[in-house]
């Protein structure tokens, strides 16, 4: 798991943690984490799935956490529920997909080299 997606699952916990006695904001909050941490090793999977450079299967994962939080959103807002925590985790995981790519950019294939020469 990169720095990032680590503060954003210790905050996603703290905020879980923080709301322990308001269980409609709790299990959202639990379930965005656990959503947070998928991201690396589905990553990791599509690597080896679809042979995929380290840059690739992080945005594979990337896009699934995002997909399942989007999928989350739309069902919350069709049953009427307006709790804001897996809209702001969406945003958040489209933020470190954003940035990921500018990164990616500048390092470009020395790390699908260093893969290669680990795999």
């Amino acid at each position: 798991m990169d720095t990032g997606l680590l503060l954003v699952f210790t905050a996603a916990f703290a905020v879980a943690v923080a709301n322990v006695r308001r269980p409609a904001i709790h299990s959202r909050a639990m379930a965005a984490t656990a959503l947070v941490a998928l991201p690396p090793g589905l990553g990791r999977w599509a690597m080896r799935l679809f042979h995929l450079d380290p840059v690739g299967g992080s945005y594979v994962g990337l896009a699934v956490g995002a997909g399942l939080l989007l999928a989350l959103v739309i069902t919350d807002r069709r049953a009427g529920v307006r709790d804001r925590v897996y809209p702001v985790m969406l945003a958040v995981m489209l933020l470190i997909a954003a940035g990921s790519a500018p990164v990616a950019r500048l390092l470009g294939p020395r790390v699908g080299a260093a893969s290669a020469v680990r795999g």
